[in-house]
């Protein structure tokens, strides 16, 4: 009974822990990727670059949920895959911001290699990160639990969408359009930090199915 009570309590703990991490990501999103296009166009992009960053990464990037199913099945390392992609991801966005105001000659290939590492460490989560999730909340509870995680999730997100803006906005008014884009996405960068920290904390119960590539609720 106290193994019962105590892997009940490590399971409910886990799931708070991911609904914190899903208010973190989402402010990562609301902060940061949502301005990846303002930011290419305050570095002149053309019109066919901006459209090569709108798709090419995502695109390349969704492969990684195929390296992630196939690393998942061969070394069992669910978590630490969670963790090197969640990893990945954020440390992308301070090079994304940094290199093409280094080197503007070059900022169209800085923000789209930056742009497909980023999304390759986003979809390397995905398989391993519902599968997880698919073993921590029993099947009558998912509708309820995933409802208000997805509610906490979403209101986390547009906020720190329209404070990003008010941000952006008022770097923008005077003149120091820069040094907004670099708050904007240092914050988004730190929301990725707490992010990995509640994702660590989540217990890894043994795996009870093979790997997915579905995506998260």
């Amino acid at each position: 009974m106290f193994k019962k009570n105590t892997r009940v309590s490590r399971v409910e703990q886990s799931l708070n822990h991911s609904t914190q991490d899903a208010v973190a990501y989402s402010v990562m999103t609301g902060m940061g990727e949502s301005y990846f296009a303002a930011f290419a166009l305050f570095l002149r992009c053309s019109a066919p670059q901006m459209g090569v960053l709108a798709s090419l990464p995502p695109l390349l990037g969704s492969l990684a949920q195929l390296a992630s199913a196939w690393l998942g099945r061969r070394t069992g390392w669910r978590k630490g895959i969670i963790l090197a992609g969640g990893t990945l991801q954020g440390l992308m966005l301070l090079p994304f911001l940094i290199l093409p105001l280094a080197f503007p000659a070059y900022a169209f290939p800085a923000l789209l290699c930056c742009s497909i590492l980023y999304h390759f460490g986003s979809n390397l989560v995905v398989p391993q990160w519902t599968n997880l999730m698919g073993d921590l909340v029993p099947a009558r509870r998912r509708g309820r639990y995933f409802g208000k995680r997805t509610s906490w999730a979403t209101m986390a997100g547009l906020i720190s969408l329209i404070a990003g803006g008010i941000i952006l906005h008022s770097f923008d008014a005077n003149g120091a359009t820069q040094l907004g884009f670099i708050v904007l996405f240092t914050v988004a960068a730190a929301a990725r930090g707490v992010s990995l920290y509640h994702l660590s904390a989540m217990h890894d119960p043994p795996e009870t199915r093979p790997a997915t590539l579905k995506l998260p609720i």
